[in-house]
């Protein structure tokens, strides 16, 4: 389970654009942010060799590695879940049950595993249309990974600086691709059904002013009477769509706001650790947040946090160096600096 949404924006000048997801799974998987540079060799795993594109990096980017633990493989298939580059195009990566991958025809060069499928978008392009237009013409040919069939099944949320948006899904072995706005994606139903439900009547009413509710003299709080609470992701899809629609609006150009904004709608749609058990076995934890981001595609800045660390942390894309290649990893979900020590202002 994951979450996506941008934040909505004023027809002010400047624009500022903003856009959050969180990471949601049952099993607990290391996850390292990455950087990856302009000329670097894809794709770069163990897996390349039977793999039939490859490319380089026109661009450079921040990526979130997800080792994913697969099964009659050697090693951990490691996969870009989210990521931004320097042109401010951002892909995310959500889990969404009944894909059902292309198979490959003939021996064409251009398949790649849909697990490289973010890398390839994030290192070839700069904006949502060029993408678009070079899966029409294609320039690609995304298949499920051989060894796992459709075990690991994936869709895909691009966006970029223009505010545009492009949902990827795969329905009876068929590349279905959104042109969109607004940049909700959750999981299962696909996208055309989310939309479907967000459309009934009983949520077109929802609205943040407050209703004739009372409870005796009380009648604040009312707003947005009756939206859904609970994490199954068509709750969680219509929950982010309405809460997007807060009359509150950050300054533009305001970048605390807009951030703080961001992080604080991620708390709405945010699953904490052991409110959802496995059926069978109730004791056990199911899904839950491990992990949220904030792409900021004006000031190109990624932000990142964790349930075990609340701190915003920031990579400023514009101040890295993306001419040479990095081995460094920054841990996501585990960071020191959890807290601020706020006691020596009181001396």
């Amino acid at each position: 389970m994951c979450t996506n949404f941008s934040i909505p924006v004023s027809g002010e000048k400047p624009v500022h654009r903003v856009s959050a997801r969180t990471m949601d799974f049952g099993i607990l998987f290391k996850t390292v942010l990455k950087k990856f540079a302009v000329g670097e060799s894809f794709p770069d795993g163990p897996h390349a060799i039977i793999h039939p594109l490859k490319w380089k990096a026109k661009y450079g980017f921040i990526g979130a590695v997800v080792e994913l633990p697969v099964i009659n493989a050697d090693v951990p298939l490691p996969s870009v879940s989210d990521g931004m580059n320097s042109a401010g195009l951002s892909v995310a990566t959500l889990w969404l049950p009944g894909s059902e991958y292309p198979r490959a025809t003939g021996t064409k060069d251009n398949r790649i595993w849909v697990s490289d499928f973010p890398s390839w978008a994030l290192g070839n392009f700069a904006t949502v249309r060029d993408l678009n237009a070079a899966m029409d013409g294609g320039a690609v040919q995304i298949e499920g990974v051989p060894f796992l069939q459709n075990k690991i099944p994936l869709h895909f949320m691009v966006q970029d600086q223009a505010g545009d948006c492009l949902v990827i899904e795969f329905h009876s072995g068929e590349v279905v691709k959104t042109l969109t706005d607004d940049g909700l994606l959750t999981n299962a139903p696909f996208y055309s059904e989310q939309l479907e439900n967000l459309h009934q009547e009983k949520y077109k009413k929802l609205t943040p002013r407050n209703t004739e509710y009372q409870y005796g003299q009380e009648t604040n709080g009312s707003g947005m009477l009756g939206l859904p609470g609970d994490a199954t992701p068509p709750s969680r899809f219509v929950r982010a769509a309405k809460m997007c629609l807060s009359v509150y609006r950050p300054e533009p150009g305001n970048e605390q706001q807009n951030i703080s904004f961001a992080w604080q709608l991620l708390q709405t749609v945010w699953v904490p650790c052991g409110t959802i058990t496995e059926m069978d076995h109730p004791e056990k934890m199911s899904d839950f947040t491990q992990w949220a981001v904030i792409r900021d595609y004006t000031k190109k800045q990624y932000y990142f946090y964790s349930y075990l660390n609340p701190t915003l942390h920031k990579i400023d894309l514009q101040k890295l160096d993306f001419s040479t290649s990095s081995d460094v990893e920054v841990p996501i979900i585990c960071q020191d600096d959890w807290f601020i020590d706020a006691t020596a202002k009181f001396k």
